[in-house]
């Protein structure tokens, strides 16, 4: 047996061999690997997968603590995408699909350890922000989580670290629950349904329950969130006897190129390419006449360069490049906490402003990215840093 030290604890082989049911053979080359991370939350130790192996989705992690007993958090799994709306779930489907919407915001995990809620993010880290900020919630919501379940959340609203986008009814941040995993079973939606009820959680919207050949009705839900500019729609089984498909709506597409060209050496092709491409087969499957497909491809074109083109001159204006948000905090030492996560995951973090308010703290922040020094040093030097 061989331990690893862990902060100021040790996780042994053996212990991770007994939590996920492998070999301490296995356990061992995992823990040389450069695929997993040790981190810190307080008085918690966990380690988080950066990448998928072998069984072992990416972003699960280890929660381990002194004189207790880790807990395995599974990664959520990868949600495959239509692109052709009507090949996809007549191929895809059985019978019966529940609609539900897409969130535009960002995917956490909620579990119990040890009496203690914790919120870890899609890339398997334990946000000091968004656990308080849904302890909070769930303490004025009178949701209770248990032992033994995690329940998978998007966190939506422009009062959070990661997404910003302004939803209905929502007071800068929110949460609705879109899948619960008991043990080993994943709810099925009308499980999930009655477990909100009962535990005084909010659950996702749903839209209907249709057959895999009602196409037709599909689009008119599709047009419906194109008109309350909405990012998109899950589509699910059932009884969960195959795994989801998404599809997203081109006000989703279209602003999420846009957004994602304000900052283009961030996000680079890996992240337009797709967008771009969700958007062809979209358009080629709604049949467009042809002043509705000019229309969408100025808007396309707008999208890829207005935005770009704003940010260059704003660093030529600010000589900064960044992206700003607010959050609020009960106190000074969460916001040092908050900034001292963000910092270890290597985000170039500043604090701009704070203010009290109501008893609040509001801090303004600005993330700086990568693509100002890049757009420094083409007004520099004149010369494309890719050919």
């Amino acid at each position: 047996m061989e331990s690893y030290k862990m902060g100021n604890f040790m996780i042994s082989s053996s212990l991770m061999a007994d939590v996920l049911n492998i070999s301490e053979n296995e356990a061992r080359k995992i823990l040389n690997s450069k695929n997993v991370r040790f981190l810190n939350y307080n008085d918690i130790e966990y380690l988080t997968f950066r990448r998928t192996i072998g069984r072992i989705p990416e972003g699960s992690v280890i929660i381990y603590s002194k004189n207790k007993k880790a807990l395995f958090v599974p990664g959520y799994p990868q949600i495959k995408r239509a692109l052709i709306l009507s090949t996809a779930i007549s191929r895809h489907f059985l019978d019966y699909i529940v609609v539900e919407e897409k969130l535009n915001g960002y995917n956490v995990r909620i579990v119990r350890y040890y009496g203690k809620i914790l919120t870890i993010t899609r890339g398997g880290y334990i946000c000091p922000y968004t656990t308080q900020k849904i302890k909070e919630l769930l303490e004025k919501l009178g949701g209770k989580i248990n032992k033994g379940e995690v329940v998978f959340v998007e966190v939506v609203g422009d009062e959070n670290p990661y997404t910003r986008y302004k939803y209905p009814n929502c007071n800068g941040f929110c949460f609705f629950v879109i899948d619960v995993l008991k043990g080993k079973k994943w709810l099925d939606v009308k499980q999930k349904e009655r477990f909100c009820r009962e535990r005084n959680l909010p659950c996702v919207k749903q839209y209907g329950i249709v057959k895999k050949d009602e196409t037709a009705k599909l689009w008119e839900i599709i047009r419906k969130l194109e008109k309350d500019e909405r990012e998109g729609i899950v589509l699910k089984d059932i009884k969960n006897r195959v795994s989801p498909l998404k599809y997203t709506t081109s006000y989703c597409n279209i602003g999420d190129i846009r957004d994602g060209m304000k900052f283009f050496f961030d996000e680079g092709k890996g992240y337009i390419f797709p967008r771009i491409l969700r958007e062809m087969f979209k358009i080629e499957e709604e049949n467009l006449d042809k002043s509705e497909l000019e229309k969408r491809e100025i808007e396309l074109g707008k999208a890829l360069l207005e935005s770009a083109i704003e940010s260059i001159n704003s660093f030529k204006k600010n000589g900064y490049l960044g992206e700003e948000f607010s959050l609020r905090f009960k106190n000074i030492n969460e916001m040092n906490e908050f900034v001292s996560f963000m910092k270890k995951q290597g985000g170039l973090i500043e604090i701009r402003e704070v203010k009290k308010e109501n008893g609040e703290i509001i801090a303004k922040f600005l993330k700086r990215k990568r693509t100002e020094k890049i757009i420094e040093d083409i007004i520099k030097r004149g010369i494309s840093p890719l050919d």
